[in-house]
């Protein structure tokens, strides 16, 4: 018996966002019926309190019209009962109306669901779509590595929105390179240390309600916060107080800091410091969702990716801040809250809150957002549509093992949302991730929870620091030596870097380079590497055999881009290496402040 073949037919990725973007319109227009329906129902109630009223007049009314002095015409009391017939069909009809309207929202409520189910089913597709490529990734870096590594891939059958794996591919290529490179030990190192000289790494995925979970681990040596710390101070990115009050977990996740590295040599495969910022940017901005860390030293690192099942609607919680409407992502929420003033503690000259035996820091969200308070003139005073009573409503937030509790004004309603993009010329607004459109046409921004939580943190540093006398420390204007025999390159690197404040000199070769140098050291220096006389790997080897030189920062800018070469770069000391063909103004800027601040 020939098996009945299923009918098919190719639909395009945009046709299908069409049809996803329709429905998000029709869960707008229901959300709008919901309020019409509770417009009706405060009708209804309003009939019900008349019919009452009129009901009780006109017994009162009949009383005086019995007393046999009574000089008011014998009509009135028909009139009476007339009108409250009248009135009590009102209320039955608008209790009939208000039913309808009651069943046909039920049904249309059902239908949108079973409609975003059935557009879902058509965009979903197994991670396996991704996973698939990652064998020959891994295979390749072991091998470029001289390393031993195993992947095992497990939940390759979840399936996902198209949309979500097309953005979850950069991210994950990137955790899987930096678990070979800088995860995963070399054998002889791994034996030394008493495991299987093959290291594992395992991609792994799976499915909790409406969240995705992806998750990367490996069986390597783990991230190191105290070297992350040193890493951090010596940079300038980290004060050394800072750094001593810093939790181990806090230093871990500061390998998300734009521009940082554990590298100490700048590749185009790992060291830049733009690979676990650049799996938090996409997962962050692209996707609302997080990205979980946990590692311990000569253990392994486990990197778990929660993403939204659809990008199409979005739970959301409405907060008001300074009279505003805005909504924050509710898998970020932890909780809404009602406190005494009296419970505001103070934790290191900050205010914080207990919550479930847990000291959380407090912010005001006004503060934060740089929105002065409704009705309040004064920072120190709390706004009185803060209250209810005596009470302040907070709003509890969680990124990143992270929790901060933040006062609002009022927190408003819970309510499914469609995310819509910033425009181009405010896509970088500061604390803002999208908006949405309410039913009446308001238009409510959706606010980014980690920079809202770095802002907090900002915030909360600005205010601790005004209450004593600061200290002001002028930065000095940097000098950077530029090293290239080409006139072109040379005067395009010299008009960036003097655009953005340093004090730059010029070299033609390693031989006119050590000649200005000499003259007066360059706080870092920038050389090509294939020049006249002395070319860059030479110049950079004779710097670093010279106690007096041996600590300028080097970057080499070169055309030359194979391993060996990179290779070269490394062994010869220099602390970058940027080929030409991934050239551009944001990197080598980002290079040199990681390195001199």
């Amino acid at each position: 018996m020939l098996r009945e073949l299923e009918e098919t037919i190719r639909v395009s990725t945009k046709k299908l966002d069409n049809l996803a973007n329709t429905v998000g319109e029709m869960i707008i227009d229901q959300t709008k019926f919901e309020v019409y329906l509770q417009s009706l129902n405060e009708v209804v109630i309003m009939a019900k309190e008349q019919r009452k009223r009129f009901i009780d007049m006109n017994e009162r009314i009949k009383t005086v019209l019995n007393d046999p002095q009574n000089v008011l015409s014998e009509e009135l009391p028909s009139l009476m009962d007339k009108h409250a017939d009248s009135s009590t069909r009102l209320v039955e009809k608008l209790l009939q109306v208000f039913g309808q309207q009651q069943d046909s929202a039920s049904t249309l409520a059902n239908t949108t669901d079973k409609l975003q189910s059935d557009i879902m089913t058509l965009r979903m597709l197994p991670v396996s779509t991704v996973f698939d490529m990652f064998p020959r990734t891994v295979h390749d870096l072991a091998k470029e590595y001289q390393k031993k590594i195993d992947l095992e891939i497990h939940g390759s059958e979840t399936e996902v929105d198209k949309k979500v794996l097309e953005l979850i591919k950069d991210p994950l290529m990137h955790l899987l390179r930096n678990a070979a490179d800088h995860g995963i030990e070399p054998p002889r190192e791994r034996t030394g240390k008493g495991k299987n000289e093959t290291g594992k790494i395992i991609l792994s995925a799976w499915q909790e309600g409406d969240r995705i979970f992806i998750r990367v681990e490996d069986d390597g040596k783990g991230i190191d916060p105290a070297a992350i710390k040193e890493i951090a101070v010596k940079k300038g990115m980290l004060d050394p107080d800072d750094a001593e009050r810093m939790t181990d977990e806090e230093a871990r996740h500061f390998i998300f800091k734009s521009g940082f590295s554990t590298s100490r040599i700048i590749t185009d495969v790992s060291g830049r410091g733009v690979g676990e910022d650049v799996v938090r940017k996409n997962v962050e901005d692209n996707l609302g969702g997080q990205v979980q860390l946990k590692s311990a030293v000569n253990t392994g690192t486990s990197f778990t990716l929660v993403l939204p099942l659809t990008l199409a609607v979005t739970p959301s919680v409405f907060v008001k801040v300074a009279g505003q409407l805005f909504a924050l992502p509710a898998a970020s929420v932890l909780f809404g809250l009602r406190i005494n003033p009296g419970e505001i503690q103070s934790v290191e000259g900050k205010e914080a809150i207990t919550v479930i035996n847990s000291i959380v820091p407090l912010a005001r969200m006004d503060e934060v957002l740089r929105k002065p308070a409704a009705g309040d003139d004064s920072t120190n005073q709390r706004s009185k549509s803060s209250r209810i009573g005596d009470k302040l409503h907070v709003v509890v937030v969680e990124y990143a093992h992270q929790k901060i509790a933040f006062q609002v004004d009022e927190l408003v309603k819970e309510q499914n949302i469609i995310v819509k993009p910033m425009e181009k010329p405010l896509q970088k607004v500061k604390n803002i991730a999208g908006v949405t459109i309410l039913e009446k046409g308001e238009v409510v921004p959706i606010l980014h929870v980690p920079e809202l939580m770095e802002s907090a943190k900002q915030t909360s540093a600005e205010r601790k620091i005004s209450t004593s006398p600061a200290e002001k420390i002028s930065k000095k204007t940097q000098r950077i030596l530029i090293v290239e025999d080409s006139l072109t390159t040379r005067e395009l690197e010299k008009s960036i870097l003097t655009s953005v404040g340093y004090d730059v000199d010029t070299a033609v070769n390693g031989v006119d380079a050590l000649n200005k140098i000499f003259e007066r050291i360059p706080d870092l220096i920038i050389t090509d590497v294939q020049m006249p006389e002395m070319d860059g790997f030479q110049l950079t080897k004779k710097l670093r055999t010279d106690t007096k030189y041996q600590e300028i920062p080097v970057v080499m800018v070169t055309a030359l881009a194979k391993d060996e070469e990179k290779r070269r770069g490394i062994e010869a000391g220099a602390d970058a290496y940027i080929t030409k063909t991934d050239f551009d103004q944001a990197n080598l800027v980002e290079t040199i402040e990681r390195l001199i601040g």
